[in-house]
């Protein structure tokens, strides 16, 4: 009886709410308190996400599951696990299309700039590029005829240097040094009696009756041949006949040199030194200008037939093959040493810049709608995204089991909210053994 007494003057404050409460239970109470614990641990792990009871609702379930599914779609799409991983993809993705959105609008300057047939595939980009530059490595300029269809440029350049080896032949031939420079400046009143003395000759009756015409002829000559002596030559009649055939040589090969300004250039460089070594021909013909000349008359006979590349009756084109722009030719090479530093995404559209720009912009507005949507508050962004959406199950589901909670902390002091476990367990464990104390007195 004294331990009854004794439990009795022990009570709790709240012992009339307590005794005959089958509402409250130890059992019930460690339940609760593991089940508090349990979603103590999901609030810590500081999830960015929203945690609320009403994914208990049937309809938020369904909600729920399928923001899960959206998020393993999106997480295997991007091979990530975590939020900062994820939005470490977004940037990824703005970066790749910023760098190229950069690299089309250089493209495109380029298409506008040198008349390139616009193409979203970066393989057609590159050999449109390659080949103005390998172009432009021959060092040379095309002129304008040359990109019609109706002109043969390798045959041009070819045609030329017939005509220049005649002319280099007729001056290793030469009785006497020919000055080709000279012979082109002889006036015309001059030089209409060398062609007379090549016809009739120089004869005793000649020089008697057209004297003033034979010294006239002598004059042009010994310009054309500078190196005639002055007394006792004999062989008038020969550098007559051959300064003759010399003009017309050089006014062919004048007249094939004028379809492009370095052969015009390589023409009278070597007329003005021919008189001092026959053997010239060679040193020109082996010159650098020529051989790129020839290879750029070939380049431009094969380009002008890809017009599924090039826009070769542009004005654009032509221009800048006639007068290249070194700064333009600097983008050239730049844009395509940018093609290296790009990444498409690796699918079946992997080479289409086009396809690429798209991939990247949904691939970043999808993620960036994914955080917008379901990453709400500030937490741990290591934390896994499927985790997230775990723990908001795992909440609403311990907030369903916590609703008997109401029971025990109403036994608390009114402005006590948070459950004292230690408390309950003791004032509860008090009326389990007053009542059986109770029951046991009442038996005896």
């Amino acid at each position: 009886m004294r331990t009854l007494v004794t439990t009795v003057l022990e009570k709790p404050a709240c012992h009339p709410q307590l005794i005959g409460n089958a509402k409250v239970t130890l059992s019930e109470l460690e339940y609760l308190q593991s089940q508090w614990e349990r979603r103590e641990k999901l609030v810590a792990a500081r999830h960015p996400v929203v945690f609320s009871e009403k994914y208990s609702d049937e309809a938020e379930k369904k909600a729920l599951a399928a923001a899960e599914r959206t998020a393993k779609e999106l997480l295997r799409s991007e091979g990530a696990k975590t939020w900062d991983f994820l939005s470490w993809r977004e940037t990824y993705h703005t970066e790749k299309r910023n760098e190229i959105e950069a690299s089309q609008k250089a493209y495109r300057r380029l298409c506008e700039q040198i008349g390139l047939v616009y193409s979203p595939l970066l393989t057609v980009r590159r050999a449109q590029l390659q080949a103005v530059v390998s172009l432009a490595a021959l060092g040379a300029t095309v002129p304008r005829g040359w990109w019609k269809s109706d002109t043969t440029p390798v045959l041009t350049v070819a045609g030329w240097k017939a005509h220049f080896q005649a002319c280099a032949t007729h001056a290793k031939n030469a009785p006497l040094p020919l000055h080709f420079v000279a012979l082109e400046r002889v006036a015309t009143t001059h030089w209409q009696h060398v062609e007379a003395k090549a016809e009739h000759g120089f004869n005793l009756v000649s020089y008697c009756v057209h004297f003033v015409n034979d010294r006239k002829c002598k004059y042009a000559l010994r310009q054309v041949f500078p190196s005639i002596p002055s007394r006792g030559f004999k062989q008038w009649q020969e550098i007559t006949l051959h300064a003759v055939t010399a003009l017309r040589t050089v006014h062919s090969l004048r007249s094939a040199a004028e379809s492009h300004v370095v052969l015009k250039q390589l023409t009278s460089a070597y007329l003005a030194v021919a008189h001092e070594n026959a053997n010239h021909m060679e040193d020109f013909l082996s010159r650098q200008e020529v051989q790129a000349l020839e290879g750029m008359a070939a380049f431009a006979e094969q380009m002008r037939d890809r017009n599924d590349l090039f826009e070769i009756a542009s004005v654009h084109w032509q221009t800048f093959w006639e007068s290249t722009n070194a700064s333009l030719l600097a983008n050239v090479k730049a844009a395509l040493s940018g093609f290296d530093t790009l990444t498409l995404p690796d699918d079946e559209h992997s080479d289409n810049i086009e396809d690429a720009l798209t991939f990247y912009d949904a691939s970043r507005q999808r993620i960036a709608k994914f955080l917008q949507d379901y990453e709400q508050q500030e937490g741990d962004r290591t934390n896994s995204v499927m985790a997230a959406f775990a723990a908001q199950r795992d909440f609403a589901d311990c907030q369903q089991k916590l609703v008997p909670l109401v029971n025990y902390v109403e036994l608390q002091n009114p402005g006590q909210r948070q459950p004292d476990w230690k408390w309950l367990n003791k004032v509860i464990a008090w009326r389990d053994l007053f009542e059986r104390l109770a029951a046991h007195s009442l038996t005896i």
